[in-house]
Order: structure tokens, then sequence, then C-alpha cells
């Protein structure tokens, strides 16, 4: 049993972004763990509210809180779009798009210096687990990892990149822009114990560089696809460190 009280989506600060019969769309922010801290995570929120508050998910009366399936995953540092589905049938129906790769993902990635070129993509093949920011394409088999890129905007130090993995490797984006010398700005594991320091000494900075800005799938009981944006179109934290930084030139 949880030592904690029962946290709901207002304590923990999550949006409901879209939602139908059997599923909805929620809006993460960074600090919040999808489901490694029983008791206070986004299941537990999500199980909570399911029992007490259904209409606030977007669902009826009755549905049952045993039924609760966090269809993918984010990282506790990254903020964005999550997806869930309540029942077998829907779980199954959006587990299969990201099992087909029918579901387009995009992330919005701060990273260190001046990437370039303006568009491409990272290539580096990566083991299923990663050994941190000395490894990051991690030891053993390493597989084909694709994830494709281009540059939004700038400040004199940083650059603000949208992405999408093309396929579904641990910690993916994060290994490929450490990998390509650009780590992520508040990447404690990929990232330099020096620059971390210095994002906080200098600009207060202490989130991670990602955010999972859009979703497009195919919704449990239609045919048609439809996109879910979170409502942040660049987080507060990373748009602060852009224009700080572009404020010292």
């Amino acid at each position: 049993m949880s030592k904690h009280a029962p946290v709901s989506l207002e304590t923990l600060g999550i949006g409901v972004l879209d939602g139908g019969r059997g599923w909805v769309a929620l809006d993460k922010p960074c600090g919040v763990s999808v489901h490694n801290d029983p008791g206070r995570d986004l299941v537990s929120a999500v199980i909570h509210t399911l029992a007490t508050e259904p209409a606030r998910l977007l669902q009826e009366e009755g549905t049952r809180s045993d039924s609760v399936h966090a269809v993918h995953r984010l990282d506790g540092d990254t903020s964005g779009v999550v997806l869930f589905a309540f029942g077998k049938e829907a779980a199954r129906h959006l587990t299969r798009q990201f099992e087909e790769k029918q579901v387009t993902k995009e992330y919005l990635a701060l990273v260190h210096g001046d990437l370039t070129p303006e568009k491409g993509r990272w290539a580096q093949p990566l083991a299923k687990e990663a050994g941190g920011r000395t490894n990051p394409a991690g030891s053993g088999k390493r597989m084909a990892s694709i994830t494709a890129f281009s540059v939004v905007s700038r400040s004199v130090h940083y650059t603000l990149v949208r992405c999408s993995p093309l396929t579904g490797r641990k910690h993916q984006i994060r290994r490929h822009a450490k990998l390509s010398g650009h780590p992520l700005t508040g990447d404690r594991r990929y990232g330099s114990k020096r620059a971390l320091a210095v994002l906080e000494e200098r600009f207060g900075y202490r989130r991670l560089g990602l955010h999972a800005r859009t979703i497009t799938f195919c919704p449990p009981g239609s045919d048609q696809t439809i996109t879910v944006a979170s409502a942040d179109s660049v987080p507060e934290a990373m748009e602060t460190l852009l224009q700080g930084d572009m404020a010292q030139e």
C-alpha cells in the first residue's frame, strides 16, 4: 500500500488534451514519472481520477479503473503528450499501431551548440541498453536507429530542434543527440556535469530539454488518423533559456 495520499491529475498538473471512448491523451509535465512511482505517478493519478471523476478523462461512469493501460512511455524528465487506453480492446488497437510503426511522434529538443545542417537524420546504431555519457551507443549488439531532425531556431550556444524518431530505441533522441556532439540541455544521464552546473547557475535551468510536442495515430473506433498536440508549443523553461542566451550576445 502506498504511504502517500492518492494523487489526481490536478495535483500533478496534468492537462487533458483529447480523448474518446476507450482512450485519452494527457499533457505530462517534466518531473512526473509515468509508471515507476506507485501512488504518485501518472498511472496512479489516472486510476484515481477514473474512479472518482471519469468525465474528467472523457470516459463514462463505470469504466473500470483496473483497465488502465499506458500505451507508451515518456521518461520522467520529458514533458508532453502521453496516450492512455481503457480496456483490452482499445489497448490492443493502439499498441498494434506502435508495433507496426503507424504512429508518428514529434519532439522538440533543445541541444547544446550550433547544430548543422538545418535538417537531416541521425543514424548511429544503438544497443538495446545505453551506457550513459561515456558510452551512449551502448554495449553489445547495436541495431539500426534513425531520428529525423530539423532546426527550429538558434541562440548563441543552443539550438532548438524538431525531432521524429523513426525507430524505437530506449532514450533514442537523447543518445543520438549526444553521439552527434550536441547533447540535450539538462540531460543528467548523457550530458556533462559541467554543462549542467553552468545551466543551473547562469539561467536557473533544471529540466531536460525534451518535449513530446505531437502524436499522430488512429483512435479506437475510428479509421481516421488525428494529431494531438501539447498545450505548450515550446515549454517555458526551454524558451526562457533560448531568449536569455540570445540576450547575452
